[in-house]
């Protein structure tokens, strides 16, 4: 056998084995087989010169309230928010905030507290605290855009995200730090309703509700600048790029045309999708991420398998029950999409309340998302899991289990075509990436 793939299981790479024979397509970042040498310096380099736009400390001035929002499932958070710190070294700022999402890893969040000057404050956005939370405007479905507190009261708010040209779990050209990530649980419901819609009609589909909601949350609180971090082969800092956000996705766009290699939709009998990256890659949302990915490679009948060092599936409590008795607005019907939103109240300051959400967390959204989908949406399929948790857990879930390289190589040298996808958390679907190459 002349052919191979590698995959890595718990920091060690294995190698998998394909013969001869056997059509290998090769999906993800190409090149890169260890982390950013030196995460701070691409990140600082980047914001004193951004694509097509100023750098960051040209549009500071002293005595500005700086925020930083970070997308959860940035690799090496840390040295990301150290870039940024250099960057505006010398804008004389009077306060530095970093704004992260309550569904931050304890990894992640351990090491920016370590890591964080005296003089940076570090702020949870924590689902469903009102108190913490402020009106910013209507949407265009006259529905209230609600963002964290320390974002609206910040003179420039610098959002950083994981570099995607699409994000399967949320559906629009891509999801960002501000949205879903710092609203009001109010639109992450209404996302997990539009979300759950589209991936149930469509596999490959463009949720153009949540690509607009993006859009007008951005523009509601007038984001100059954004920072989109790639995550590379090995789960690492990739590729940085600053930009204004129309230019940023243009940038991003061209970026995965010239260093990603695609395959062809719905072809292969096998995909193997792999959640590559140390424990802030290793999520639920990933490992549906990688799903929704594989299935777009595989064939109507093919078979996906997902490589993720998760140890948990969290819990199967509420799996069986209906989506529509989760994401419903309470007192509504399923399908209703009518606020009852006390608009003078917002302009009101708010009354401190203990945190009540009403919509699911990411995480928990993601976790009954993944068993529709395997169970039910795309039940044709056949999706098998290769993971740190207990087998019988894997397959309570509804997942075939994988427990070794020999039980991957059997599985790909019985059939004619396999796909391998590397950082399958943040790879385009096989429809987005065909219609980047053709154009």
């Amino acid at each position: 056998m002349s052919q191979f793939f590698d995959i890595v299981r718990d920091g060690t790479s294995v190698q998998i084995e394909v013969a001869d024979e056997v059509m290998l397509q090769r999906v993800g970042p190409h090149g890169a087989t260890a982390p950013e040498a030196n995460a701070a310096e691409s990140v600082a380099e980047a914001l004193a010169n951004p694509h097509q736009f100023l750098p960051l400390s040209d549009m500071l001035v002293p005595g500005d309230h700086l925020a930083i929002a970070l997308e959860t499932g940035l690799p090496d958070c840390g040295s990301i928010v150290q870039g940024v710190l250099r960057a505006v070294e010398q804008c004389e700022l009077s306060k530095v905030e970093v704004v992260v999402a309550d569904s931050l890893d304890a990894d992640s969040l351990d090491c920016l507290k370590r890591g964080l000057p005296d003089n940076v404050q570090l702020t949870i956005h924590r689902l469903g605290d009102r108190g913490s939370e402020r009106y910013l405007g209507a949407d265009e479905d006259a529905e209230p855009i609600r963002l964290n507190l320390s974002l609206v009261d910040a003179d420039f708010v610098l959002p950083i995200s994981v570099m995607r040209v699409t994000d399967p779990l949320v559906g629009g050209p891509s999801a960002d730090a501000l949205f879903p990530g710092m609203v009001d649980d109010g639109q992450l419901k209404r996302l997990q309703r539009s979300t759950l819609r589209s991936i149930e009609k469509h596999e490959n589909y463009h949720n153009d509700w949540a690509a607009g909601q993006s859009e007008q949350v951005r523009w509601a609180l007038g984001v100059q600048l954004m920072l989109a971090v790639e995550v590379n082969a090995v789960g690492g800092v990739g590729r940085v790029i600053a930009s204004s956000p129309e230019s940023l996705r243009e940038a991003i766009r061209t970026h995965f045309t010239q260093t990603r290699g695609g395959g062809e939709q719905g072809s292969s009998d096998v995909v193997v999708a792999c959640v590559d990256g140390g424990a802030s890659q290793q999520s639920l949302e990933n490992l549906v991420r990688a799903a929704l990915v594989g299935r777009s490679y595989a064939s109507p009948a093919g078979s996906v398998v997902l490589v993720t060092d998760l140890k948990s599936l969290g819990h199967r409590d509420g799996l069986e029950d209906s989506f529509d008795d989760d994401l419903a607005p309470q007192g509504q019907d399923a399908n209703a999409i009518e606020s009852t939103y006390d608009y003078e109240a917002d302009e009101r300051a708010p009354e401190p309340v203990a945190p009540v959400a009403t919509a699911m967390s990411q995480p928990a959204f993601a976790r009954k998302l993944l068993s529709e989908l395997i169970n039910h949406i795309d039940s044709s399929r056949r999706y098998l899991l290769w993971s740190a948790c207990e087998p019988e857990v894997a397959e309570a879930f509804g997942f075939g289990v994988i427990t070794d390289t020999a039980a991957v190589s059997r599985l790909v040298n019985q059939h004619d075509q396999c796909c391998w996808i590397r950082a399958a958390q943040t790879a385009p679907d096989a429809g987005v990436l065909a219609s980047f190459t053709s154009s």
